[in-house]
This record gives C-alpha cells, structure tokens and sequence, in this order.
C-alpha cells in the first residue's frame, strides 16, 4: 500500500486543478517517477474507488467533474468536519468501553491531535464534560485485552492462563476465541474450549494469552452463537428453559417500562398502575440479582422455584438485620 501522504498529496493536486495534469507534471510536482504516480493513481482507482481518467486530448490525468463536491473516502481524505466527529467518537468510546481502544488508540489519537491542531484541544475539553460512573468494574491489562483482539480478528485458536474459578480453576488450556461480550462494564470472551469440548464464557480480565496458533478456530456460524449467548437472561449460554414473570409496584412500574431486560420481553400494564414483566432465562444468578435490587417493589409471580429462591434470599438477608 502507497504512503498515504502520497495518497493525500496526488489527490489534491488532481482535485483542485481545473485541467489534466500530465505524468511528467505529476512526477516533478510529487518527486517521484512515473511507475510510482502509476501506483499512486492505481490506488486511487481501485482502493478508493476515485473516479481518475487520463485525458486523451490533453495528455493528462484528471477527476470527473462529479468527484470535485464527492465526500473523500478514507485516512487524511476526511474533511476537517468528519476528523473532528471521528476523533470524538474515539475519546467517548475509551469512557463507554473501557480497554476497547485503550491498547491500541495512543498513535491514531496523537495523529487526530496533529491533523486537527488547535481544535483537538477543544474536543479533549468536551470529553471532560462526560462521566461515566461503573461501579463493579474490573480492570484488565491492555495488553492481553489487544492480545485478544488480534486474535478474535485473526480467527485463530490460542493458548490462555485462565485464573477462573469453579470449573475452569487456575489453568492453561486452547480455546477458539468467538466473540467478546460487554456485559454490566465487564468484558467477557466466548470461546469454545478444546479441553472441555465445549462453548463457554470467560471473563476477560482473568485470561493471559500465552500463545498464538495459525490453527484456524474451530468454524460456528454467527447465527448460531448469537442464539447460544443472547437466547437467555443475563451472561450465560443456551436456550432458555424458564420464563420469569415479575410484578412491579406503581412506584417501579414506570422506571422498569423504559428498560429493556431482555429482547424477548413482554409487558403487561395493570389498572392500579404496576406492570408484569417476563423474561426468558436458563439460570437465575443474574435474575434473581436484579429482583432482589427492587426490595419490596417487585414480586415474582412464576415459576415457583424462582419465587422461592428470591424470597430465601430476604429472609437470610432480614436475618443479618434482626
């Protein structure tokens, strides 16, 4: 691929001339030979799609007259506008995602700083006029976190240390990494695990990549592993095998009308104000979480093992207070 100061530099010439400009013309102004504008002009056609034409009757290369107001396509092609607007988005990302750009952002933000100079303090200003407050939040180490996702966009299999617990324990063992999973201001990977022969989830932050293969990852189509991770409430894998239906005093009954728990949700409004909320899910950790926030706000309604399991829950809670 071509510098793109080359890019930028051919491009512009060729934008703002209202005449073909000749090879020999091109190669003094860019100081450089005829093969390498070929190659730059190449690029322009091809990579960028630039809708470049060399003139028979004048003997030179020039832009249709259509992609003089065209909207540059890529890298320093951007107006100043779309610089500022994508520089943006970067620095609320890194508060929104935390380690999502972090491991890779230093170099692409200092280019943001020099291209847009004195605006680029402006932005940071703006920044700081944003928080985001995520109690429960893990921190990882960004280099594993880039580990991961070079991995993820190579599709290849890994070696990881996993400092789990439970099941997995401390170990090292070779996984096919699917998809990163932002769940509650953590990150989560799903992977399939070729010592368990089987699809699971692992929370990033305890995961060292200790070794990257050029085995390719063990093939699951996108569909079937959205329906695996998404089906149920909350983070976990597999079909639903229960449907929660929770009843909501008129005091919650407003605020839990605007949340979406799940996407397979449903709602039922009642006469004296308060709602009924059903929701899918396999397993009732994260559920059953979630209901006890709303003390004396919610009731579960079905099944009955999960009313029981939350009404257990107060009781040992009421009687640390007794």
């Amino acid at each position: 691929m071509p510098s793109y100061e080359r890019v930028a530099q051919i491009h512009q010439l060729l934008i703002s001339s209202r005449e073909p400009i000749a090879l020999h013309q091109l190669c003094d102004r860019l100081n450089a030979s005829p093969a390498t504008i070929k190659r730059l002009i190449s690029f322009l056609r091809h990579d960028l799609e630039m809708p470049v034409e060399f003139d028979h009757e004048h003997g030179g290369y020039r832009l249709t007259v259509d992609s003089r107001t065209a909207r540059p396509m890529i890298g320093p092609l951007y107006e100043p506008e779309e610089l500022s607007t994508l520089f943006t988005a970067c620095l609320l990302a890194e508060k929104l995602l935390p380690n999502l750009f972090e491991c890779t952002s230093a170099a692409i933000k200092e280019k943001f700083r020099q291209t847009l100079g004195n605006k680029a303090k402006k932005i940071d200003d703006l920044v700081h006029r944003f928080s985001v407050i995520a109690p429960q939040k893990r921190r990882m180490n960004a280099s594993d976190f880039s580990d991961l996702v070079v991995a993820l966009t190579d599709q290849v299999r890994i070696t990881i240390y996993y400092r789990g617990q439970g099941r997995h324990g401390e170990a090292s063992y070779t996984v096919s990494p699917y998809r990163l999973i932002f769940y509650r201001y953590n990150w989560y990977l799903a992977a399939w695990c070729h010592r368990d022969h089987a699809l699971t989830i692992l929370s990033a932050d305890r995961i060292r990549v200790t070794e990257r293969s050029t085995t390719p990852c063990r093939p699951i189509s996108v569909e079937e592993l959205t329906r695996l991770i998404e089906s149920t409430y909350g983070i976990g894998l597999g079909e639903p095998t229960e449907r929660a239906v929770l009843r909501f005093s008129t005091a919650a009954a407003k605020r839990v009308a605007l949340e979406e728990w799940h996407r397979d949700q449903t709602l039922e409004y009642h006469a004296d104000g308060g709602i009924d909320l059903s929701v899918p899910y396999r397993h009732s950790r994260d559920l059953k979480m979630d209901i006890l926030r709303f003390g004396s706000d919610v009731e579960v309604i079905a099944p009955v093992s999960l009313r029981q399991e939350v009404a257990q829950s107060l009781a040992h809670a009421a009687a640390r207070y007794t």
